[in-house]
């Protein structure tokens, strides 16, 4: 019976964690993929809003790195909770703003509580079930974030008309509240470590090869931040395709729809074929029709374009956390989750200015391609990343061979 308590508790984890996050980022959704037109709004140029994404990214970097360890030092639930009751505050800055210096001020707080949480998140959500259900759990966590993205974006463009984008950013400081208040009643902490062979593996994982599947990693973070985790996309639609602010949101919806479908097939595909491999496939098909989508995002086939690029994105997503959760174990997870963000961040910033600049110098296309290069550059990596990951698989999974991959594609096509 005791046993069973604790079971129970664990997956209770799962489910506070997964409806939370889904609250918490359909509220977040109903604006934030309009924050670029609001730095606008706000006397903010393009360079200005490259640089606080930049900054954003920078302090999601440091943050991460500490969030890792202060999540295994003091566990994972108060790194979770304790953070989320200091958002409120900020959101509240955050609507209030009457100048974008204001704005980014606010931004810079949000992306470094948020990195805080970042950690403590994965590594409790990773340690909440056995290993052998870590893609369940992962799986059910995206359905909740793709969901919504889904309702987020629809819901915000029914609000526009009825209420201003700051008031929408009031409701999210009020749900972020009351989600700090679930979290903090209902999660428990929870830890699974893997048998001692696989800790010793771990230990003698060859680094140089490690560095190779970061330098992988690297790419996927290049592209998030030139496509749907930058401002270009926005900033692209209304200047160059006309799009207004409702219009915009829409979009997103349709897209976070197409994302909620895509994570259970992710989670069963990575599962199948290994979380290398779909990484490989997922780019290079998300670059390919984020690029087509700026080129033709204006024509009927502008909607579906840009659904398969999120479609494309969301396997990244499954694909590269599972990736994460096979690469770290045990009590140094929260670290080792910490480093990877913190790596992957710098690159983020990096990338946002690079991309302000391509955008102001070369026209606003200039990203997208910028990412279609990323991803031609991630599918030139096949072996390598095999290697990397093929090292750190448990002996539970037998992930199937890249042609295998390819065969079940046509099969779905026939």
């Amino acid at each position: 019976m005791q046993h069973l308590r604790i079971v129970l508790a664990l997956e209770r984890n799962v489910l506070v964690l997964s409806s939370t996050v889904f609250l918490l980022l359909t509220s977040f959704f109903t604006w934030s993929q309009l924050l670029p037109l609001y730095f606008r709004d706000l006397g903010a140029g393009d360079a200005q809003v490259g640089l606080a994404y930049s900054l954003s990214a920078i302090a999601f970097t440091l943050m991460q790195f500490i969030g890792g360890f202060l999540a295994d030092r003091y566990g994972r639930k108060l790194l979770i909770v304790l953070p989320a009751f200091v958002l409120v505050p900020f959101y509240i800055l955050e609507g209030a703003a009457r100048g974008w210096p204001m704005l980014l001020v606010a931004m810079f707080f949000i992306s470094s509580l948020n990195a805080i949480q970042s950690p403590a998140l994965t590594s409790l959500l990773a340690e909440s079930v056995p290993e052998s259900r870590q893609g369940e759990a992962l799986g059910t966590y995206q359905f909740a974030l793709g969901l919504a993205t889904t309702v987020g974006p629809g819901l915000g463009a029914l609000l526009f008309r009825l209420a201003s984008l700051r008031h929408l950013i009031y409701i999210t400081a009020v749900m972020t509240l009351f989600c700090a208040i679930l979290r903090a009643v209902f999660l428990r902490e929870a830890r699974y470590l893997p048998p001692p062979v696989q800790l010793r593996r771990l230990e003698r994982f060859p680094w140089e090869r490690f560095c190779w599947a970061l330098t992988a990693t690297c790419l996927f973070t290049i592209i998030s931040a030139l496509t749907l985790c930058g401002p270009f996309i926005p900033l692209h639609a209304e200047d160059v395709l006309g799009f207004d602010k409702p219009r915009i949101n829409g979009l997103f919806a349709m897209s976070g729809f197409a994302s909620m479908l895509t994570s259970l097939l992710s989670g069963y595909l990575v599962e199948h074929y290994g979380s290398h491999n779909i990484l490989i496939m997922a780019s290079l098909g998300h670059v390919v029709a984020m690029a087509a989508w700026a080129m033709m995002g204006s024509s009927t086939l502008g909607p579906s374009l840009f659904m398969a690029a999120a479609v494309g994105f969301q396997m990244i997503v499954v694909a590269y956390n599972v990736l994460l959760m096979q690469l770290t174990a045990g009590r140094s997870r929260g670290k080792l989750v910490g480093f990877f963000g913190a790596v992957t961040g710098i690159v983020s910033a990096i990338t946002h200015i690079a991309g302000a600049y391509l955008r102001a110098s070369f026209g606003s296309i200039a990203p997208f391609w910028a990412a279609l290069g990323s991803g031609l550059a991630m599918a030139l990596f096949p072996r390598l990343v095999s290697a990397a990951v093929k090292l750190v698989i448990p002996p539970s999974t037998s992930p199937r061979s890249f042609d295998e991959l390819l065969e079940f594609g046509d099969d779905l096509t026939a």
